[in-house]
């Protein structure tokens, strides 16, 4: 997984996974680093996807009246590929919450 293209990246290899090995367990590596998943490196992968796919200043997502939740941005259309990713958050918050 390349860590400078993580969205992008993750999209790619989620693309032709079947609903069943999207809910498997999976090991991360990310290119050219040298690391064994023990569990930090999961960690750090979904903390990283998830800033990067979530934050509110790339336009997919806006911060919510309550100013500590987010919710899809109804302008969202401005952001190339918006529904793709919108798919793409939808699986990983899927995959997180089998991850659970």
């Amino acid at each position: 997984m390349d860590r400078k293209n993580i969205v992008f990246s993750t999209m790619k290899l989620f693309k032709d996974c079947s609903k069943t090995d999207l809910l498997q367990s999976n090991e991360i590596r990310f290119l050219n680093e040298a690391g064994v998943d023990g569990g930090g490196l999961i960690r750090d992968f979904y903390e990283t996807i998830s800033k990067e796919l979530f934050d509110p200043c790339v336009g997919l997502f806006k911060l919510a009246e309550n100013k500590i939740s987010i919710q899809p941005n109804p302008e969202s259309g401005i952001v190339p590929y918006d529904s793709t990713l919108m798919q793409f958050a939808g699986i990983l918050v899927a995959k997180v919450i089998s991850c659970v």
